[in-house]
């Protein structure tokens, strides 16, 4: 179920994600240099987002 994000301390990086999806794109960013990403809800995402 696309319910997904991933956050950095910066930013969220990308939301709308299958969990599959998600630990890919955690992956990608992290290969890429962009560090402190974790996923969680796109509910939870909307809450931190600056």
């Amino acid at each position: 179920m696309p319910m997904w994000s991933v956050v950095s301390f910066d930013a969220c990086e990308a939301s709308g994600l299958t969990y599959h999806a998600a630990v890919k794109m955690m992956a990608e960013k992290e290969s890429v240099g962009v560090y402190g990403l974790c996923i969680v809800t796109d509910e939870t995402a909307s809450r931190v987002r600056t």
